[in-house]
């Protein structure tokens, strides 16, 4: 858990203790609105992904925008919970609750609030029904693929049709989820023959870079997204409309040699486990543009830059670095700061830490 010491709104950001994970609240919208304008032209509507960020101040910005659909998705029940009292017309749960506690969460959470869970196998139908606690409670049901096979097929016709037969849950559609060995055509036979017997059904796709793959008539409905508002390494490669918005002040704390400095941001820090960051270009530390870093440990991580910058390169300077993921660097957090023309303007919590699921 990470340890906060507060302190005083309006100060620059470069003020602030490290590591600290930081928010450009103008890039945020911006990235907002532009991913928005990107989807409308592929003739989708967005579900923000809230558990990439973890952030409710994020969410409430991305369901103000024009082409979001005023819904969110979560990976856990605690996340949703957090979210119960945000005004959006749906929760949608990513991850199949199990357990006898989870699935009674989930009937609760039903009471206050529209949810649609995501379903792929039919025990986990009969287990949700078998948990409903009173006869006017509904839950809808989205059906995730999890194989191209006609066995597969097989499998999400009967679960739709127990959906059919259960009293208090409602099949609703389809959740299909870009993998490296699935592609998006793959997944089309699957949903012609599903809206040949179900043809209200609804396609949900998880995932930005679906955009990038999508013809003119594909039948996909809604876009599952959460990294554009604070896009990583892997999404501006791919969005280059995007703004970094989100990254990570680190301090250097010494110079061991010539040609490495240490910062106090490590494993820790960024969760690099798909890649390490890279260092962002800061004009106020124009070597910035020529740190490399190296390797990490729990808790440091070493850079290196080229000899003839020894001089420029001071201890106690602090740099600002891209996550390879957002959404592992997120999770290594409790806090957001946001800030707005390089000032710091507040500390914002992020959902679902110390909770189960």
């Amino acid at each position: 858990m990470e340890k906060i010491i507060f302190q005083s709104l309006g100060i620059k950001y470069h003020d602030l203790d490290t590591p600290a994970l930081l928010i450009d609240v103008d890039f945020l919208i911006s990235n907002i609105n532009n991913f928005n304008s990107i989807a409308k032209a592929s003739n989708l509507r967005i579900i923000p992904y809230s558990s990439i960020h973890g952030s409710r101040e994020i969410l409430k910005h991305q369901v103000q925008a024009s082409n979001t659909a005023n819904q969110a998705c979560t990976n856990s029940i605690s996340e949703a919970e957090e979210l119960s009292d945000i005004a959006v017309e749906k929760l949608i749960i990513k991850s199949t609750p199990i357990s006898k506690n989870q699935i009674h969460r989930l009937w609760t959470l039903s009471q206050t609030n529209s949810v649609d869970v995501v379903v792929s196998d039919t025990q986990h139908v009969a287990n949700l029904q078998q948990g409903c606690y009173s006869t006017n409670q509904t839950l809808g049901i989205l059906v995730q693929p999890i194989s191209q096979s006609e066995h597969g097929n097989s499998n999400i016709l009967s679960i739709i049709n127990q959906c059919d037969s259960s009293p208090n849950l409602q099949y609703k559609g389809l959740l299909i989820e870009e993998s490296p060995t699935i592609s998006l055509e793959g997944y089309f036979s699957t949903i012609k023959l599903v809206h040949s017997k179900w043809p209200k059904s609804e396609i949900y796709a998880v995932g930005e870079s679906y955009i990038k793959n999508l013809s003119s008539d594909h039948p996909i409905d809604y876009l599952i997204a959460g990294c554009y508002p604070v896009p990583d390494k892997h999404c501006l490669n791919n969005f280059p409309e995007l703004s970094i918005s989100a990254s990570i002040l680190s301090q250097i704390i010494s110079k061991p040699t010539k040609q490495h400095v240490v910062i106090d941001s490590g494993h820790k820090t960024f969760g690099p486990d798909l890649g390490i960051p890279s260092v962002i270009h800061d004009s106020e530390h124009e070597y910035s543009k020529v740190l490399e870093p190296l390797k990490f440990s729990a808790e440091h991580g070493a850079i290196r830059f080229p000899e003839d910058q020894y001089d420029n390169i001071e201890v106690q300077h602090k740099i600002r670095l891209l996550p390879n993921s957002m959404e592992l660097c997120i999770n290594q957090f409790d806090m957001m700061r946001f800030i707005q023309s390089d000032t710091f303007i507040g500390y914002k919590k992020i959902t679902g830490r110390g909770l189960f699921s």
